[in-house]
């Protein structure tokens, strides 16, 4: 092997490009949701730190539309609800009622962590 062979060294790979996309979904949509507080059952049980269902609808909406591989893109609701149930299969966030029943995100009168 010749010294100016050694010499050159191939630069590091990146991740797959789609593990890139999802990573930046995922930042962007943990910090820009809005977490409070939340009330359930005639007010006797509090949870913190909480997003609804509608927030995480409306959120991803907004981080798909702002990032540079959808900007081009007609972002509709369904978009984001199969986005956010692809995250809710990979316990990116929790219901916050741990229930066996609910295995899948559920978009109206949901509550997440």
């Amino acid at each position: 092997m010749s010294a100016s062979a050694s010499a050159t060294v191939k630069p590091k790979k990146q991740s797959f490009h789609a593990t890139n996309v999802w990573n930046e979904l995922v930042e962007g949509f943990r910090s820009k949701i809005e977490l409070r507080k939340y009330r359930r059952n005639y007010f006797t049980q509090t949870y913190e730190q909480c997003f609804s269902s509608l927030d995480a609808i409306n959120c991803m909406i907004n981080v798909l539309k702002s990032h540079p591989n959808f900007e081009t893109k007609q972002i509709e609701k369904h978009h984001a609800i199969r986005l956010l149930e692809k995250f809710y299969e990979s316990k990116v966030f929790t219901d916050v009622i741990k229930t066996e029943r609910k295995k899948t995100f559920v978009t109206d009168n949901g509550i997440y962590q």
